[in-house]
């Protein structure tokens, strides 16, 4: 092996070398976070419809309403009318409402709806 080569190993170079994978993996991290956490994905379109009804009772401040929306969305994830994870999200947004949150709650519907256009 040449000297500057052995010294360089010696001193620490290998750690060189080990820091530019380390840096290309956690960039990758990064830019899948990225992708991956922003926005919700493509729903139903029973999904869609319950949520345009959640914005507007959430928009209201409709406490009254919350059970007929509740209804709504166990009856269409018991038809198979909803995913899992659509229900879940609904019901999260029912939650929040329920907790006196109607600002977050909305907010929380829009972007269901706005994340389903096409830009």
């Amino acid at each position: 092996m040449n000297s500057s080569i052995r010294g360089k190993a010696e001193r620490g170079g290998e750690t060189k070398r080990l820091w530019l994978p380390r840096w290309m993996t956690m960039f990758a991290s990064v830019c899948l976070v990225c992708c991956l956490g922003c926005g919700y994905p493509e729903v139903s379109p029973k999904a869609y419809e319950i949520t345009k009804a959640l914005y507007s009772v959430c928009n209201l401040k409709r406490d009254g309403d919350l059970d007929k929306v509740t209804n709504v969305i166990l009856k269409a994830a018991t038809d198979s009318e909803l995913s899992e994870a659509e229900s879940e999200w609904l019901l999260a947004i029912v939650q929040k409402a329920r907790n006196g949150e109607w600002e977050a709650a909305a907010q929380e519907a829009h972007s269901i709806l706005k994340d389903q256009v096409d830009l």
